[in-house]
């Protein structure tokens, strides 16, 4: 489980890294526009990089996102057995007590 949390936050920054190179990258692209406008070339190749890295980004995000409920699934299991465990645990010391406990009118 901590390996595919691991993959989870790798996957996470990754992401974020590549928006942030994006958000620079379409900032610089603006700045630099006004010979871009003037070739429309350069612009339609400008929108075909920009809509390969969104699907590029889109199906991490997919990946990212079966990581995540798989992770989430496994810690909810995990969770769920806990809780199952320390009922029985319950259980069989209220067991243990009852069965330790004194009896009234009787001396041992």
């Amino acid at each position: 489980m901590e390996a595919a949390v691991d993959k989870l936050e790798a996957l996470v920054n990754k992401s974020e890294a590549e928006l942030e190179y994006m958000e620079k990258r379409l900032k610089l692209d603006f700045i630099n526009s006004s010979s871009a406008a003037q070739n429309p070339v350069a612009l339609l190749e400008s929108l075909r990089a920009i809509k390969a890295r969104n699907d590029t980004l889109s199906s991490e995000l997919q990946e990212l996102t079966s990581v995540y409920t798989q992770s989430m699934d496994s810690i909810r299991t995990n969770v769920e057995e806990a809780q199952e465990m320390l009922r029985v645990l319950r259980e069989t010391a209220a067991i243990k007590e009852a069965l330790e406990a004194p009896v009234p009118g009787h001396s041992s």
